[in-house]
């Protein structure tokens, strides 16, 4: 072969080095725009799912109720999305439970009072509903 025919061969065998870099360089910058293209909408859908409940799907009235309680709104739709309405909510507040606790007693048909009495005299749920079907009350302690 002669000398221009291997010139050309090289050139298309291997390319211009340059130019290889180049390409090189375009692809990783390519790889690198999507990987912060989906670290983006990642962290956009994630900031979505994190952000602080609304007031959406509430009237004008339940909104006023929840906030006279001194409920905001990811409280309000926490306890709404649990069952409880702004003044059962505000019972179960005031006599010192938090939403999991007050479903649990809840969901074993005490109510707000009853279950403080249970819990004052130191009884769990369980025990509480142990002691209730066994036909006892707590004491109350004054």
């Amino acid at each position: 072969m002669n000398q221009p025919a291997n010139d050309v061969l090289s050139k298309v065998v291997s390319g211009n080095p340059a130019d290889e870099m180049s390409r090189t360089d375009d692809l990783t910058k390519e790889c690198d725009m999507k990987k912060l293209s989906l670290a983006m909408i990642i962290l956009a859908l994630s900031a979505c799912a994190s952000s602080p409940a609304t007031w959406k799907g509430m009237s004008e009235r339940d909104i006023a109720e929840w906030k006279e309680i001194g409920f905001n709104a990811e409280q309000a739709q926490a306890w709404k999305g649990a069952g409880f309405n702004a003044e059962q909510s505000s019972s179960w507040s005031k006599q010192g439970f938090n939403l999991e606790t007050a479903q649990s007693w809840k969901s074993q048909s005490f109510n707000p009072q009853e279950a403080n009495s249970w819990k004052t005299g130191g009884f769990d749920v369980e025990s509480a509903v142990e002691s209730r079907d066994k036909g006892l009350t707590p004491v109350k302690v004054e």
